[in-house]
């Protein structure tokens, strides 16, 4: 036979139970099998446990099963609701699925919510998401940036031209995934579809903004109110025309525990890509796994990364010759050989300086 002892209360259930204790008149207890078989349980009767395991099958930010409409409309069922449902809807943020800048000035204007960013994505590169229409700023959303930004007292980035840029309606997609990363404190997982921006091959020594960012974290220089993103420990990045050397604060970010990146090329050719110079690059990381897929790396470079990863317990490498000479990168021109367009030396100091730097 099953009692009640069968059925212990989940904490929330405690909870309403108390506070809801003194209302009600003393009464005989009663078996929970007898209650559910005479009163029909509703969503608003299960305890918030229950509500957050069901939750777990109404995936937001998911291409097969896109639940983010289901989620929101949840959420302003009532308060109760709004109170589960907002981690679970703000957990991820995709730029395939949510316009950028609109994201970005919720993050800025409500800490609470940016919290709860877990996970990002990002894709950018010519013609992506050009079929969305662009958004345009009103001026209220353009004071809240110009003010948000200037809140984070970044000394080494002139904070106007930066916000001018940002609420320009021909900004680069890159900068607002770039600026959503400074106020997404949490965030442990990062993926990025075109690692290298369309910018990159005009300005072939310009970094990504969030490559910079990194940057400034590991090499402990002034960074404002920004955080030490201490909580980013998965990214998959495809790299495009990235190399080691612009991807070395990857590996030494404190917090990272796992590296994917995809098409990378790496030849030992130049004495820029000599073992000592990738050394003094990489120094020590502490991530416990590396994947490298449809790559193409030498196996000097090789030797050089996993000697520098001294936790390393999972490596995996898929060799593929397929960028490798697609893209013209099998050219003298592209590894350095020669002194034409296309040479990138190592610049140890001056690496990633972009417009904004001081």
């Amino acid at each position: 036979m099953l009692s009640n002892k069968d059925f212990p209360p989940l904490p929330t259930q405690a909870q309403r139970k108390k506070r809801s204790s003194k209302k009600q008149p003393s009464r005989k207890e009663v078996s929970p099998l007898a209650v559910m078989h005479a009163h029909p349980t509703f969503l608003n009767d299960l305890p918030d446990e229950i509500i957050l395991e069901i939750l777990d099958y109404l995936p937001g930010i998911d291409l097969k099963h896109f639940q983010l409409l289901t989620l929101a409309s949840l959420s302003r069922t009532n308060r109760r609701f709004h109170r589960i449902v907002t981690g679970r809807l703000y957990a991820a943020y995709d730029s395939f699925f949510c316009t950028p800048y609109l994201f970005l000035r919720t993050v800025m204007s409500s800490p609470g919510l940016a919290s709860h960013v877990k996970s990002v994505s990002f894709r950018y590169g010519p013609n992506v998401h050009a079929e969305r229409p662009d958004y345009v700023p009103s001026v209220s959303d353009k004071q809240l940036v110009k003010d948000s930004l200037k809140k984070l007292n970044i000394a080494r980035f002139d904070w106007k031209k930066w916000a001018s840029d940002c609420n320009d309606r021909n900004v680069e997609q890159e900068q607002l995934y770039a600026t959503i990363l400074l106020y997404t404190p949490n965030v442990a997982k990062l993926e990025i579809d075109g690692g290298a921006l369309a910018a990159m091959e005009q300005k072939p020594n310009k970094l990504p903004w969030w490559l910079v960012h990194f940057r400034h974290v590991v090499n402990g220089k002034d960074f404002g109110r920004v955080h030490r993103f201490q909580h980013l420990k998965c990214i998959r990045v495809d790299v495009q025309r990235l190399r080691l050397r612009h991807l070395a604060p990857i590996f030494r970010l404190p917090s990272m525990r796992k590296v994917t990146l995809i098409g990378l090329v790496e030849w030992a050719h130049t004495e820029e890509d000599s073992k000592e110079a990738l050394q003094r690059l990489f120094r020590v990381s502490f991530i416990d796994e590396l994947h490298m897929e449809k790559s193409f790396v030498h196996d000097d470079v090789l030797d050089v990364v996993i000697s520098c990863v001294k936790k390393l317990r999972g490596f995996r490498y898929w060799s593929s010759e397929d960028r490798y000479e697609v893209n013209g990168w099998s050219t003298d021109e592209y590894w350095g050989i020669t002194e034409q367009e296309g040479y990138e030396p190592y610049p140890y100091e001056d690496e990633g300086r972009n417009s904004y730097d001081r």
